[in-house]
């Protein structure tokens, strides 16, 4: 049986607010913004930095999110910030013998919960197989407990990078990025996984090496208007069989059904989640290819009609990976990674037809390189993290204000002008998915189903 893996709690850290230039929204001089540090990560090892998913605000109101590690024996932490910017460390997943950790952006469940994923390299001493991921919930009291294991040898699949997706049923649907079975019993390059509610871990399809179906998806899967789930992958196929760079499905009681292929002029390697757009469409980003090769924004109908509504050149931003955010006056809110005036990533705005303004581009102490989108929270303000950079230079979460508003935080008075952002639609429980991770000292899980098949479920502490 594996060894625990350890899990630091209630930490409590203390924010760090620094107020940025003001900013015009759209080019009127009396709609602006202030872009705002409203925390700035250290880089001290084990202890939280490089925030590396988009926020999620809770029922309780308070934002969520995570860090990532990269390196031998360090921790990822799973952390929540309130709205008047105290931030506190709520689990810690430690990387043991493998090499990286990293969360994926929480859900908030209509349950109360809050789900996740976490793509693991996690080997203790004694195991022959790491385990490559989770998934974990998190309850309203901050008990954290793993629910499900990934060990890429079964058809639940390995390396969980996109978000969950719950459906009115309360089942979890996510998405691997490798492992599985292929049909016929080879290797799998991806898979399709449900969590229901009575506790079943099920992977329902595998992605073969194939131009067929394309593999390795990234971004998690959405619900459309029709009731079917939708998702992309990175690649359909290698080189030899053309030059594809990934794909658009979707997957229903019928089965599974690729809408569109991607072949780098009309984009190439979608990252992130597609959006359910006002309009019934969906929209997406790939984090390279069009035009100039630095990544496109793009619609596509559940019939499969597809347009191409922006490609990116570098000077307005470059190769976003995180989701799209819809705003109700109708446009599109987005981050790259790269590009900008200092090419380490901006904030943007498009309409839906095709129209951006690059509304902030990210310097190094500003906060750098934001690898997740962003969310509205329930003070009207957009919130994100950005990767590194930041005043302690581990990367931030940062936010933008509208108003004009006065914040008090920690004694010191902020004053910034109008945002010019429109009023957030009202919050609901179904807007939001719960977050759930290990707690101390929890019980051995029960043994998950598989495809029909049992497989043990580690200690996961």
């Amino acid at each position: 049986m594996m060894n625990p893996i350890r899990l630091r709690v209630e930490i409590v850290l203390k924010p760090l607010l620094f107020l940025s230039a003001l900013l015009t929204w759209n080019g009127n001089a009396q709609a602006q913004f202030s872009y705002q540090i409203f925390y700035s990560f250290g880089t001290a090892y084990n202890t939280p930095r490089s925030p590396n998913t988009g926020l999620t605000q809770g029922a309780d109101g308070n934002l969520y999110g995570a860090t990532s590690v990269t390196t031998y024996d360090d921790q990822a932490h799973i952390f929540r910030i309130s709205l008047n910017g105290q931030l506190t460390n709520i689990a810690s997943f430690f990387s043991g013998l493998g090499s990286y950790s990293t969360p994926t952006r929480l859900i908030q469940s209509a349950d109360g919960n809050l789900y996740g994923t976490i793509t693991l390299s996690y080997q203790a001493m004694g195991d022959s197989v790491p385990m490559q991921g989770a998934v974990y919930r998190i309850s309203p009291d901050g008990y954290a407990r793993a629910l499900a294991a990934f060990w890429g040898t079964n058809n639940t699949g390995a390396q969980p990078i996109g978000a969950l997706f719950q459906t009115s049923d309360g089942t979890l649907w996510g998405t691997t990025y490798s492992g599985g079975i292929a049909p016929g019993g080879g290797r799998g390059f991806g898979t399709v996984f449900q969590y229901r509610t009575d506790g079943i871990f099920s992977g329902l399809l595998s992605f073969p090496l194939s131009q067929t179906t394309g593999y390795g998806p990234k971004g998690g899967l959405i619900e459309a208007s029709d009731g079917i789930l939708y998702g992309t992958t990175t690649d359909t196929g290698p080189y030899a069989f053309g030059p594809t760079r990934g794909a658009i499905f979707r997957i229903s009681s019928a089965g599974f059904t690729k809408l569109f292929t991607f072949y780098g002029t009309n984009g190439a390697s979608p990252t992130g989640s597609l959006l359910l757009g006002h309009d019934g469409a969906l929209y997406g980003t790939t984090s390279s290819g069009g035009a100039f090769t630095n990544g496109t924004v793009f619609r596509i109908m559940t019939d499969g009609t597809f347009a191409s509504l922006f490609s990116f050149a570098g000077t307005n931003g470059a190769n976003p990976t995180g989701d799209l955010l819809q705003l109700n006056d109708g446009n599109l809110y987005g981050t790259t990674t790269g590009g900008g005036s200092n090419n380490l990533g901006t904030i943007f705005r498009i309409t839906t037809n095709g129209v951006l303004t690059s509304l902030f581009s990210f310097k190094t102490t500003t906060g750098a390189t934001p690898l997740g989108g962003l969310c509205i929270a329930r003070d009207g303000n957009l919130y994100g993290t950005t990767s590194t950079g930041g005043p302690a230079g581990g990367g931030t979460i940062f936010r933008i204000v509208q108003s004009p508003v006065t914040t008090s935080i920690n004694n010191r008075m902020i004053t910034s002008q109008s945002v010019g952002l429109p009023s957030p639609a009202p919050f609901t429980a179904s807007n939001t998915v719960p977050i759930s991770l290990w707690e101390p000292g929890c019980p051995c899980l029960a043994p998950f189903q598989a495809q029909g098949t049992q497989h043990p479920s580690p200690i996961l502490c």
